[in-house]
Order: structure tokens, then sequence, then C-alpha cells
């Protein structure tokens, strides 16, 4: 078994360096739509919208904007680096879904 603290986080690395533009777009799209139930199954010091620096919420990135109008934003983006600074702002690799080595060669 393992064991862990409070302090202890948890994050996948997903290599998408092959996906294309249409599958990035959509996971991005249900991340955003869905960033509150992933939310539910992190501890409750964790999960704080905007409290973690090094986990910051994508859906926030976007401001006041309905989940219709999240999703269509996404849609909007015509290339991965539009996609990447929708969902990375200031290509911050802080948030729940970090885009950013996708268009950054020197990061693996």
């Amino acid at each position: 078994g393992i064991a862990t603290n409070r302090t202890c986080g948890f994050h996948v690395h997903v290599d998408a360096t092959t996906t294309q533009l249409p599958a990035l777009r959509r996971i991005s799209q249900c991340f955003v739509a869905l960033e509150n139930a992933f939310d539910t199954i992190v501890a409750g010091n964790h999960r704080r919208a905007d409290q973690n620096i090094f986990c910051r919420s994508n859906r926030i990135a976007f401001g006041p904007l309905s989940n219709r109008q999240r999703w269509n934003k996404i849609s909007s983006a015509n290339t991965v680096q539009q996609l990447v600074n929708l969902m990375n702002p200031d290509h911050d690799r802080y948030r729940k879904l970090n885009l950013t080595n996708l268009v950054n060669p020197h990061r693996p």
C-alpha cells in the first residue's frame, strides 16, 4: 500500500504530441465543462477554485463566461497555439490541464 498526507498532490502526464487539434479541442471542452466534477475527487484543501497556485482553474481563466460560451471559444481555436493560449493564458503551466508542452519544444 501507500500512505499520503494532506500536502500530497496527484497529477498525470499524457503524451499528446501526436494528438490532432479537433481531439485537443474536445478534451479541453470536456475538461472545462467538468472541472468541478474533477475537483470533487481531490481533498478539500486542494480543491478551492483558484487558491492553489500550482493547480489553477482552467475554467476560471475564461472569466465570467457560461459553459456554452467557453465551449464556443474553445471551438474557435484554429491552431494548437490558439488553444494553448486559451487554456493556459500567458503560457501558465500551473493549470489543472496544462497544454503548454504542446507548443514548447524545450519541455519534455
